[in-house]
């Protein structure tokens, strides 16, 4: 088994993606549950915090494309297999997610259920693959 060259860039990487995950989450959740949408016309009486938690969903998404950029390239560079097939996973399930996001929003109410799953789905994929990630890197540090 080729021992893994692990780098510690890549192992904190790989824990920021699973924190920034679990904010893009609750921050979603928020938005799904309690802000109003633009054409709603209670939109234009809400609040500026709904609006500013959306603001925050968009740019933590928009971060962790980013970020998984960088987990894409670190793992592209990992001599293992396993490594790489996670990382390159975890890449597009960030893309799935911030895809579906954004058809969220441009095709409002006439597929927002099914973008809105789809972003879901993308969320889990990136999830697990960032936990499994970063086991993998842990592990292979003891070798």
């Amino acid at each position: 088994m080729a021992k893994l060259k692990i780098t510690n860039a890549f192992e904190k990487n790989s824990v920021s993606m699973l924190v920034f995950l679990v904010a893009q989450y609750l921050l979603g959740m928020y938005v799904a549950m309690f802000a109003a949408r633009p054409e709603d016309p209670a939109f234009k009486t809400e609040g500026l915090f709904p609006k500013i938690v959306f603001g925050f969903h968009s740019l933590v998404g928009l971060g962790l494309l980013v970020g998984s950029v960088v987990t894409l390239v670190f793992g592209l560079k990992n001599q293992e297999e396993k490594i790489k097939k996670t990382a390159i996973f975890a890449f597009i399930s960030i893309v799935l997610a911030f895809s579906a996001g954004i058809a969220t929003v441009i095709l409002k109410d006439t597929a927002a259920e099914i973008t809105s799953y789809v972003m879901s789905a993308g969320f889990l994929g990136a999830f697990i693959s960032y936990g499994k990630l970063f086991f993998l890197l842990k592990s292979g540090r003891r070798e």
